[in-house]
């Protein structure tokens, strides 16, 4: 077999990176939002916002935990995009924990290329690619909050590549170490890791005898994370009824984690898992093993102890909670490669087949799931969070969040969610899906025939009623406004035989807006970049058979405008990511 080109695999990792961030995008635009959510209202707004906002942010809140974690980077990243984009989006921090992730795959996918040959590698790698776009984690692939996972994650896989793969104290082992020091700040658990490769060292000691200076150094900066870990943890008082009780609670977490991606109902599912396991053991007690049998012997622990901790620390919860998921990826990757690694050739290629088929059918049956069970329920229920926190932002009336059933506040509590967001200053950097509209409403829009919308409708003209030309102008804007303008219009605009005109004017400019189509019985969305200076909006109908509506205009921050076209174009990227896989193919025979 031909061995690829640096340019070919280019465009392999290119391909795979744009499908993989094409099917997360997909995610992100059927079930998503831009709504701060949950956790990240305490750990984002409260802790950091609303604090900088106001001019009393302390860098020690950085470090500050949030329940058993510290999410130092989750905190910055929340910062900068508030910072850049003067809106707190979770579109933008999503697609930022896409990125990570993808970009994960290309690492792990570079150390397979490197490790396993022929078609070994093909499997190996179409499932570790089908791990990345199946969205069984959907948690963490639609909560901005949960870039803490990615995070970690990224940071203990790449010590543990580059770590366990080193043979001196080269740039790879210095990167991992570094990664090492890291993980501890980006989740509760990011030492883990550095236990892993301690681990490694100990056994290799004990059954090797490897005790050179550099299996010494690395052994105590190991050790040293790993204490880094330990001394800044953060006990949460109450949290110990979520604690498994008794031994057996434990044991069948973890029976849970060894079946997975198999029906918990299987027989015998955690078998599954066996290979791995017996590799591992095999590996340590060799005489002779390179960077790259450590790293699975790494790996295998590693995930172990996680499962070992999520089965003690949250035993009275399923260990197959999505946002687990993540980390248990690299198991199965790891599961694989164990039969890939078998020296009887019949035994690995019968092995890594049925090992392949077992998990391509079980995420390929659980998709219908979650969709329904997940996906689709949760897209509902963030248009209904958005509806009521849009009407609280008009109001600022406790009464709308009280009203409301709990499922659909962003936070468990609607006494504690008004004493979080009535506060002008994080009201101001909300996105442009809940916050308050910069015109009032229209007088009078009763005897209107428009289509339903929960948005408050700024002007509308009088249509088939109408006997002479109808203009509205609203009232001047400020310029320290964002970049974008969004609003939604419903009417003839947009058909080339109407006599509607909607313009954004300033002083110095007007821009027409011409969209690509009219919107007759249904409400469209605009994106309007505004003009330089005061700016106003003007109607102009003279048109007796046709009529235009607009609603009331909101705030759009130009990187959140970039996020929203981005996720609506997800099928270019992953059908341009397939187009250079599919090159890549070609140009490789």
């Amino acid at each position: 077999m031909n061995t690829p080109t640096p340019t070919i695999r280019i465009l392999y990792a290119v391909g795979v990176f744009l499908f993989v961030m094409g099917a997360k995008l997909w995610v992100i635009g059927e079930a998503g939002s831009s709504l701060p959510y949950q956790d990240q209202i305490d750990a984002e707004g409260e802790s950091i916002l609303r604090p900088w906002l106001e001019d009393r942010l302390e860098w020690r809140e950085f470090f500050a935990p949030h329940n058993e974690h510290r999410i130092v980077f989750t905190k910055l990243i929340a910062l900068g995009i508030v910072a850049m984009n003067g809106q707190w989006d979770a579109y933008i921090q999503v697609i930022i924990s896409a990125f990570i992730h993808a970009g994960l795959l290309l690492v792990l996918l570079n150390w397979l290329f490197r490790n396993i040959a022929g078609w070994r590698f093909h499997v190996i790698g179409l499932v570790s690619i089908l791990l990345w776009t199946v969205p069984f984690d959907w948690e963490n692939t639609l909560q901005g909050f949960q870039s803490q996972v990615y995070l970690v994650l990224t940071f203990s896989a790449l010590q543990l590549i580059w770590v366990l793969g080193a043979e001196r104290l080269d740039w790879r082992w210095w990167a991992g170490q570094f990664c090492g020091f890291f993980a501890p700040g980006a989740m509760g658990g990011g030492s883990i890791s550095s236990a892993a490769i301690l681990g490694v060292m100990l056994v290799r000691w004990w059954t090797a005898g490897e005790k050179t200076r550099f299996h010494i150094v690395t052994a105590a900066v190991s050790s040293g994370w790993l204490l880094l870990g330990l001394l800044t943890r953060a006990p949460v008082p109450g949290h110990e009824i979520l604690r498994a009780e008794n031994l057996s609670e434990v044991m069948l977490s973890l029976k849970l984690v060894a079946s997975w991606p198999l029906s918990s109902e299987v027989p015998f599912g955690f078998l599954f898992a066996l290979p791995a396991i017996w590799m591992a053991i095999g590996l340590l007690r060799k005489k002779q093993i390179d960077g790259f049998e450590k790293t699975l012997v790494g790996i295998v622990i590693w995930t172990a102890l996680t499962a070992f901790a999520t089965a003690i620390f949250r035993g009275q919860t399923s260990p197959l909670i999505s946002r687990y998921l993540t980390a248990y990826s690299l198991l199965i990757i790891v599961q694989g490669l164990a039969w890939a690694k078998i020296r009887n050739l019949r035994w690995s290629g019968v092995g890594v087949v049925v090992w392949g088929a077992v998990v391509i059918v079980s995420l390929g049956t659980s998709l219908d799931r979650l969709w329904n069970l997940k996906l689709n329920p949760r897209s509902q229920l963030m248009a209904q969070n958005e509806r009521i926190v849009r009407e609280y932002m008009g109001s600022n009336n406790i009464t709308v969040l009280s009203k409301a059933e709990t499922r659909f506040l962003p936070y468990p509590s609607a006494i504690a969610l008004d004493e979080r967001w009535k506060h002008k200053s994080i009201q101001s950097v909300m996105p442009a899906a809940v916050r308050s509209p910069l015109l009032e409403p229209h007088a009078d829009i009763s005897h209107y025939k428009l289509p339903p919308t929960d948005l408050l409708v700024a002007a509308a003209s009088p249509g088939a009623a109408q006997t002479s030309s109808w203009t509205w102008r609203s009232e001047p804007q400020l310029e320290d406004s964002a970049q974008f303008i969004r609003f939604k219009f419903t009417g003839g605009l947009g058909d080339p035989e109407t006599a509607l005109h909607l313009r954004l004017v300033s002083n110095d400019d007007s821009i027409n807006i011409i969209p690509d189509g009219s919107a007759r019985n249904r409400w469209r969305t605009i994106n309007v970049f505004k003009p330089a200076g005061k700016w106003w909006i003007e109607i102009e109908d003279n048109d007796n058979l046709d009529h235009l509506a607009i609603t009331s205009p909101v705030e759009l921050g130009v990187i959140s405008w970039v996020a929203e076209k981005t996720i609506k174009y997800h099928f270019w990227w992953s059908g341009l990511g397939l187009f250079l896989v599919v090159m890549a193919s070609l140009a490789k025979q």
